[in-house]
């Protein structure tokens, strides 16, 4: 009875590997025909197939108490939107205020960085595109508002003397 279980047990696994593979080849098919699109994108947005919409076919009542499904672009969208919070570009949904906190925003930079490696190679393009536009993004503003931090403070030590 072991060796039954043991085959059906493998015949699930290969059905699992082989639709996995499938799905990520057309993925990329589809995503060469794109790819030059979405790099010109002006505005970030998640890949199209992994979004989620907040309203159901039972009315908006119904979503607010479920969750998106756990994707890759989830993921890297909230921590996207703490670092916005950090850099004062959204207003912190806690206080309604929009603060400048560099250090934070540094830290959730780092680990949007981190996860850039760990999954170097084990992302769909889209995927890859999303995480590479969301960085570039948020260190271009970070850059820019320690730059202004920086030159206020040095203006300000100019001032004093």
């Amino acid at each position: 009875m072991a060796d039954k279980d043991d085959s059906i047990k493998k015949k699930v696994d290969e059905g699992w590997k082989e639709k996995a593979r499938e799905e990520k080849e057309s993925l990329q098919q589809e995503a060469g025909g794109e790819k030059a699109d979405s790099e010109k994108a002006d505005s970030v947005a998640p890949p199209e197939d992994q979004t989620a919409d907040a309203e159901t076919e039972e009315g908006p009542e119904k979503a607010r108490g479920e969750f998106p499904e756990p994707t890759f672009a989830t993921l890297v969208s909230g921590l996207a939107a703490q670092a916005f919070v950090y850099l004062g570009q959204a207003e912190d949904p806690a206080g309604g205020q929009r603060e400048v906190d560099p250090e934070a925003a540094r830290h959730v930079l780092d680990t949007l960085g981190m996860l850039q490696e760990k999954t170097e190679g084990n992302l769909t393009d889209q995927e890859r595109a999303y995480l590479e536009e969301i960085l570039y993004n948020l260190r271009m503003i970070y850059v820019s508002r320690t730059q202004q931090r920086d030159s206020g403070k040095s203006n300000g030590a100019t001032e004093s003397k």
